[in-house]
């Protein structure tokens, strides 16, 4: 392994958007043209479904799994005099296990040289589609009399469940249950239906807008007769945690008042859902009834089987680097962990509680977590994501920690979780390093179609993180955030003083944003917290994005809890539910607003108003107010030069907007 320095990516804005040129960011050039052979530095080893891993790796003898092409790349890097391209044929991958990359282990590129991962023929008219996918196949249905279909399905541990390319979901009902009151360690309720419930320990109670902003669960132990009615017993340390912070009802919710009861063979009533009995250890049963028109003994029927399809990691001081992915569709993962004693505790984004610990209203333990990556890049340096699809995924799209790399031109959809996180704020990545990545034309929508609180693009604990020309839309809750879930990652990482900027130098620019708090509220189109940055030197930056169709309050351009040194400049915000922007400012916990620059920006009202306490050094500077009403505002930001600019050049640079079809 070669010693190396940390070098930044090519040349970043700096200053205000500069709205007559296309494009925000440097060096967001669509991929070149390649073919399969394209210098004789390279080399190449190919892989085909068709492939046996006894054979070479070239193109008329390709391997037949990732595993084995590693075996060789791991074999070439240390003497590198070119690129190594692992070129994969058309066809579906089912993994096993993860492709696991570790920098101790030879993964990653050296002597300024690559390893790339893509499918055949990138960058052609003739490139080939390639599916990574942690799944496994589903067959031999058999219809069990009622309108439902059964299947064996092994030791498999799974959430989610696709027919024919379809998300399925898991059988539920409504969880509103008569006279149900919270005991200490549960619930009781005067209904007798829970008694009804064929494996109590499988079902789990979801808490839509516990926090207006929050989307907790937990698992149910047991159930069991009291007083005419039932006890439900809940599993710990879930529900522990659970009234812990949402009990006391610090802030508008339901508190601890399940909406939604979920995964029991009972509750299989509703077409296109589905329930996994786990009754016997490795004969698991997998009960379907199908939507209208399906024949699910005929369909293609996949259950998402592993945690992460891609592990790449290194070390705080040797990090995985020069690696590159593209082209490829990442599938068919899952995550567990809401389905043990643990549940998900969630809070904010894709942040939850995964400890004990003295709870204040907007605090977790020091154990708090982020919902992982399917996908996940820890401890990287100039790591390249580009043109690739996430779709089917059961947990968060794809999570980056690292420095100097790019994520861009990839569309993410149809995901449990949340789109994109970049950066970390646990304790066990407190040594790790997030500074000047990229986060550009990319597609996120559709994403949190499980876990509700989820968020299109988040960045937590990071330096010049840039999130620059994306199209982030239909969403059920924020958009873009970068911020810490409050003050509990504060703590988790320390010191205590919120005022200690985890991020700095954000650059949030040209996104276009819509169609967002689709089923939660309480957070924004781009939602920031606590303090982003030290000085105007390197205050954050959000500029050039358009923000509009907004489900649920608060503010479309929310500037909450802390949030401190940042220029918001020619943005164009309207059609919100509630104001264009503004935030809570709490200085007697630690959380004023200070040091906010309004400038040039377009929108719908008066302007920006802060609840919760004093603010102090917020300006506001030649922003345009337009009419509420939203054809008329569109019309006039159109005979508007500069409005109808920012508007032209947000979302996706031409380069990339093949990606929207």
């Amino acid at each position: 392994m070669t010693t190396r320095t940390r070098k930044r990516p090519p040349a970043r804005l700096t200053g205000t958007v500069l709205l007559a040129v296309t494009g925000l960011v440097a060096g967001a050039q669509a991929p070149a043209a390649a073919s399969p052979d394209r210098t004789p530095q390279e080399t190449h080893l190919h892989v085909a479904p068709w492939g046996d891993d006894g054979d070479p790796g070239t193109r008329g003898r390709p391997f037949r799994t990732v595993q084995r092409a590693q075996q060789d790349v791991r074999s070439l890097t240390a003497r590198m005099r070119g690129d190594v391209v692992v070129d994969l044929h058309a066809g579906t991958y089912r993994l096993t296990q993860p492709l696991t990359l570790r920098e101790n282990l030879g993964d990653s590129g050296e002597n300024g040289h690559r390893v790339v991962w893509q499918p055949y023929r990138y960058g052609t008219s003739q490139e080939d589609d390639v599916v990574l996918s942690g799944g496994r196949d589903i067959t031999g249905w058999t219809a069990a009399g009622d309108g439902s279909w059964t299947a064996d399905a092994g030791d498999l541990e799974t959430r989610q469940l696709y027919v024919d390319g379809v998300r399925a979901r898991r059988a539920s009902i409504g969880g509103t249950l008569p006279d149900l009151t919270r005991t200490p360690d549960g619930f009781t309720t005067s209904s007798t239906a829970p008694l009804g419930w064929q494996r109590p320990q499988d079902v789990e109670l979801v808490f839509t807008g516990a926090f207006t902003w929050a989307e907790p669960r937990c698992g149910v132990a047991s159930v069991s007769p009291v007083g005419g009615g039932a006890k439900i017993t809940m599993k710990q340390p879930c529900f522990r945690r659970l009234v812990a912070i949402f009990g006391a009802n610090g802030f508008p919710g339901t508190g601890v008042t399940p909406a939604t009861i979920e995964n029991d063979l009972s509750f299989l009533t509703q077409p296109g859902t589905f329930y996994l009995d786990r009754s016997v250890p490795g004969q698991h049963v997998l009960h379907y009834r199908p939507r209208p028109g399906e024949q699910v003994n005929r369909s293609t029927v996949v259950a998402a089987s592993l945690e992460r399809i891609v592990d790449a990691q290194g070390t705080d001081t040797a990090p995985l680097h020069d690696v590159t992915f593209r082209g490829l569709t990442f599938a068919e993962g899952t995550w567990l962990q809401p389905s043990t004693d643990e549940g998900f505790v969630h809070y904010l984004g894709g942040f939850f509680e995964n400890g004990d610990g003295t709870q204040l209203a907007v605090s977790m333990s020091a154990k708090a977590q982020n919902m992982p990556g399917n996908v996940l890049f820890r401890r990287v340096e100039d790591v390249t994501v580009e043109r690739n699809r996430f779709r089917r995924l059961g947990a968060t799209g794809l999570e980056l920690v690292g420095s100097d790399s790019v994520v861009r031109g990839n569309e993410l959809t149809d995901i449990s979780g949340g789109g994109v996180i970049v950066g970390d704020d646990r304790p066990e990545t407190a040594g790790a390093v997030t500074e000047d990545d990229l986060v550009s034309d990319n597609w996120v929508h559709r994403i949190g179609v499980e876990y509700q609180g989820s968020t299109g693009i988040f960045g937590v604990r990071t330096t010049r993180l840039t999130i620059a020309h994306n199209q982030v839309n239909d969403l059920p809750s924020a958009g873009i955030v970068v911020g810490q879930a409050h003050n509990q990652n504060v703590r988790a990482n320390g010191p205590v003083d919120p005022a200690k900027p985890h991020n700095s130098g954000a650059r949030i620019l040209g996104n276009l944003v819509f169609d967002y708090m689709n089923v939660l509220y309480d957070s924004g189109g781009i939602y920031t917290t606590f303090h982003q940055g030290t000085s105007w030197d390197d205050a954050a930056e959000i500029s050039g994005n358009v923000i509009h169709d907004m489900q649920q309050p608060y503010w479309a351009l929310y500037t909450d809890w802390g949030s401190s040194w940042i220029k918001l400049t020619d943005n164009v915000v309207y059609d919100f539910s509630f104001g264009s922007t503004g935030g809570c400012s709490f200085a007697s916990l630690g959380a004023q607003i200070t040091h906010l620059r309004f400038e040039g920006n377009f929108w719908a009202d008066s302007g920006p108003v802060f609840w919760c306490g004093p603010v102090e050094d917020v300006t506001t500077a030649n922003n345009t107010q337009l009419p509420a009403d939203d054809t008329q505002f569109e019309a006039a930001c159109q005979a508007n030069p500069r409005c109808a600019a920012i508007v032209r050049e947000a979302g996706l640079e031409p380069a990339y907007r093949d990606l929207l079809g």
